[in-house]
């Protein structure tokens, strides 16, 4: 990737915002704007001073870069919602309104930088993204437009069309959000420089792959980000993108991706195709094995040492889940497992416990937990408990994933059910560090066994203490079973729901999808 060094500074006005969403097409009801509010949601400067500033975000890595860089940073607007359900028609049009007018406003400026999702689905349009950046566009005028993705993007090819250069992330765990930002900034400022082109390339491979294969630690992935990194040392390449895909967003657009920029299209073509061709040649490594609940408890409790990582990979809240899956809660009570936690979002439940708290901490509670949201994710499990505590729970992210972000986890209880420590939060938490647990009061230095409602993105919070970890194959909306969903929009074939044994040539100009 780039290095500020590498970059001669030219003095402009950029531009810096976004609409981030992952959305689950399988996940039950919409998300709306009040979602975007009750997560991230800044308009203008002193919002994206006092949301973004000093953390390790996109926008908080464009904002260091402008500083940097002698820029001024121009903040528009910048709204992400959790990840779920397919964003309403209103919400959509309201954001996009929003952030064009404020667009109006600023022009004109010298570039925009772009931080976007990819895989946001809507109710109106499939691929809102490249609408998104279309819309830019034609607003901004020939000015430098970059936009940042997720890996799990499913970009359509009209973003590619609309948008000068694109850099997603690298690392799974998204650990890389604010080196991608800091990136973006300077591939503007690059493109400032008089005579300086704009070249990209990009395939799209009939190729889907489950979160849990996409790994960067892990092959094939590791050598594919490896071989990314080496065409970037050429001097014509900027940037070299591994984009795997979201596969639980029934798209057109859904498939593997690579995106090549520079300044030779010769070279960005080349480099799209040797890209493309090693990930087409690896489309067989992705799998992973997975262990029912039950195996995995079994396997966890004979450990000698913790913690162990159950990973619930299926009720994985970072694609789009309702956290309260409970098919690893039921096996660990029924094994009779102590010194573990698992977190579940059941605001009935938390109601309840509140209802109970008004008469003195301790009190033995019973209730039914998890298993509300939808059919999905496994049965209401009955428990009774004590009650720990119950209180409002909110704190401000330490660890190397959005660092300094401010997470308001809502009335939370914690109970002790037979040496299984539980936690009920209100609003859905995203297990990307330890310090939910510790907010919520849990001593983790005390568990064997750590339930996470996650496929990868948990280790950026336990990697490093896990002693074990276990992906568990329970029910749920980001199985990794993926012929189980009933596919409408996605083009055929594709790998892994149809055999197909092309050559690379044939997959990408055969198939359509290139």
């Amino acid at each position: 990737m780039l290095c500020l060094g590498s970059v001669r500074a030219v003095a402009a006005r950029i531009g810096i915002g976004g609409v981030w969403h992952e959305t689950n097409s399988f996940a039950r009801g919409q998300t709306e704007l009040d979602d975007f509010f009750a997560f991230q949601y800044a308009e203008g400067r002193e919002a994206f001073r006092d949301t973004y500033e000093g953390t390790r975000t996109e926008i908080g890595g464009a904002l260091a870069a402008c500083r940097g860089l002698g820029q001024e940073a121009v903040p528009l607007l910048a709204a992400a919602a959790l990840p779920g359900a397919v964003v309403s028609a209103a919400a959509r049009t309201a954001l996009w309104e929003m952030l064009l007018s404020r667009l109006e406003e600023a022009l004109p400026l010298a570039g925009i930088v772009l931080t976007l999702h990819g895989a946001m689905v809507a109710e109106d349009i499939g691929d809102p993204e490249s609408d998104l950046v279309g819309a830019v566009r034609r607003l901004a005028g020939d000015i430098p437009i970059v936009v940042t993705l997720d890996l799990h993007a499913n970009p359509g090819g009209q973003l590619f069309a609309a948008a000068n250069a694109v850099a997603g992330y690298d690392t799974y765990p998204h650990v890389d959000q604010f080196e991608r930002g800091h990136e973006a900034v300077e591939l503007v400022t690059r493109l400032l420089q008089p005579g300086r082109r704009a070249c990209l390339a990009w395939r799209r491979l009939p190729l889907l792959t489950c979160p849990l294969g996409q790994s960067s630690a892990d092959e094939p992935t590791r050598g594919l980000l490896a071989l990314a990194h080496r065409l970037e040392e050429q001097p014509q390449i900027d940037c070299a993108t591994l984009l795997p895909g979201y596969p639980y967003a029934d798209v057109e657009e859904l498939g593997y991706t690579v995106v090549v920029c520079g300044t030779d299209q010769a070279a960005v073509e080349g480099g799209a195709d040797e890209l493309a061709e090693a990930v087409w040649e690896a489309r067989g490594t992705f799998c992973r094995g997975l262990l029912t609940p039950e195996e995995a408890v079994e396997k966890a409790l004979s450990e000698a040492e913790g913690p162990v990582v159950l990973a619930d990979v299926s009720d994985n809240v970072g694609g789009g889940t309702p956290g309260d899956g409970t098919a690893i809660l039921a096996a660990l009570l029924e094994a009779g497992a102590e010194d573990a936690v698992v977190v579940l979002c059941d605001p009935e439940a938390v109601r309840a416990c509140q209802t109970a708290d008004s008469a003195g901490a301790g009190r033995t509670v019973e209730l039914e937990v998890g298993g509300k949201w939808d059919d999905q994710h496994g049965s209401p499990v009955a428990v009774r408990g004590e009650l720990v505590r119950v209180e409002e729970t909110r704190y401000r992210r330490s660890g190397s994933f959005h660092t300094g972000m401010e997470i308001d986890m809502g009335l939370c209880a914690v109970l002790n059910v037979g040496g299984v420590g539980l936690v009920l939060t209100s609003r859905r938490v995203l297990p990307f560090d330890a310090d939910h647990l510790r907010a919520a009061g849990i001593d983790l230095e005390r568990q064997r066994i750590l339930v996470t409602k996650s496929a990868v993105a948990w280790r950026a919070a336990f990697g490093e203490v896990a002693s074990r970890v276990y992906h568990v194959d329970g029910p749920g909306i980001c199985t990794c079973r993926l012929s189980s969903f009933d596919y409408q929009r996605v083009r055929r074939p594709i790998v892994p729901l149809d055999p197909l044994g092309l050559s690379y040539t044939e997959a990408v100009s055969g198939s359509g999808l290139r």
